[in-house]
């Protein structure tokens, strides 16, 4: 079985040549000419020892032994999967995604077992996709599920190069077809609706994404960076700063840093999600919310809207507070004061407060099921629920 990416020579041996391998590593190639054919066979073996046995072999017949292929099984084991997200972890993937690509791979367990995967074919995988027999449910999260089986038979067949590539039951694999664009709606949502959507949702994981999303406006990027503590984004709490409770410290992929502060309640929402490690899956948590607002008659709400939602309803009835319960000026005023040409010198120059202002909304988001009551949330650390 050849090997790919072999980078160089290390010297020959009695059967032919020793080549280097992509990590630097000894490759034992049997190199021969018996009669009129030429034989060049790269071996699976470890030592110069192993490689002169198979050597023997090969001359006791080399014709026969050239068409033998011996090989290793590669199956979806723990190991297999760990070394895939040692890999991930090398080519500086995100958490989160390294994350998803550990959880979508073990929901394959169930259908690949001990077996090699080799002895798949692309309607077993179909037909554990869809639910038919032997299976009795279509599975979720079809897209993910397939994104990272490619991508792990991928590195299976360029990176470890023991998967051929005729071999790849996963290789004719469709992703689902691209939706069209839909017509653009409205995406602002009533903080009515809002309410009542918190109040009917019974995960407190996700009652904790959706008051997050809802009060700061935040990106589900910029919240999943704070959770995996990406590129050092973390949650200051402050004393003594009237509402505002903690400042969020969002460090992005161009090391820009965003600063927002957060009240009592949101600083408990957040602190039981980076205490959890990881976000509620996107998909369930999409699917949970359209049942629920199908089931309340509510418009159908996405967590990616909230953004918008948050934006509308400081421009309708948001007010500005202020760190220690003071009064800023605006920066036009400040401009004035103190000479600038425009607001723009003055905003670059300040714009990194340690405590900047917090916008608030109108938005009481109260459910029975709450760990920490509203009224008492205090700027300490909060257990995650069990």
């Amino acid at each position: 079985m050849a090997r790919l990416w072999i980078k160089g020579e290390a010297g020959s041996w009695a059967g032919g040549r020793i080549a280097l391998d992509k990590d630097g590593d000894r490759v034992w190639v049997i190199q021969k000419m018996v009669g009129p054919s030429r034989h060049n066979i790269t071996l699976q073996v470890d030592s110069e020892r192993k490689a002169l046995i198979e050597l023997a072999r090969f001359e006791e017949d080399p014709e026969r032994y050239s068409h033998r292929t011996v090989k290793q099984p590669i199956v979806l084991d723990d190991a297999a999967i760990s070394d895939f997200i040692a890999f991930k972890n090398r080519a500086a993937q995100s958490k989160k995604h390294v994350f998803d690509a550990e959880n979508y791979l073990k929901r394959w367990q169930e259908l690949f077992g001990p077996r090699d995967i080799r002895s798949f074919t692309t309607a077993d995988l179909l037909a554990w996709l869809d639910g038919r027999k032997p299976w009795t449910k279509p599975q979720s999260g079809r897209k993910h599920l397939l994104i990272h089986l490619k991508a792990f038979t991928n590195y299976r067949r360029s990176g470890t190069a023991d998967l051929e590539i005729n071999r790849d039951p996963s290789l004719a694999l469709r992703m689902p077809a691209v939706r069209a664009a839909r017509t653009v709606k409205a995406k602002d949502y009533s903080i009515a609706d809002t309410e009542k959507l918190y109040r009917n949702l019974d995960n407190q994981a996700m009652r904790d994404m959706l008051l997050v999303h809802a009060k700061t406006g935040l990106h589900g990027s910029e919240v999943s960076r704070l959770i995996f503590k990406v590129g050092g984004s973390r949650v200051d709490v402050v004393e003594g700063q009237g509402a505002i409770s903690a400042v969020l410290h969002i460090i992005h992929k161009s090391g820009d840093e965003h600063l927002q502060s957060i009240d009592a309640q949101t600083l408990c929402a957040v602190q039981r999600l980076v205490a959890r490690g990881y976000p509620p899956d996107s998909g369930h948590f999409h699917r949970k919310l359209q049942q629920l607002c199908t089931s309340l008659k509510l418009p159908a709400m996405a967590m990616g809207r909230f953004r918008h939602a948050f934006v509308s309803w400081l421009s309708q009835c948001g007010k500005l507070v202020h760190p220690s319960g003071g009064e800023g000026l605006p920066l036009t005023v400040i401009r004035d004061l103190v000479g600038h040409r425009n607001a723009e010198t003055t905003d670059v120059f300040y714009r990194h407060q340690k405590i900047p202002p917090m916008g608030v909304v109108p938005l009481a988001l109260h459910h029975p099921q709450d760990p920490v009551p509203l009224a008492s949330a205090a700027a300490r650390p909060v257990a995650s629920p069990a």
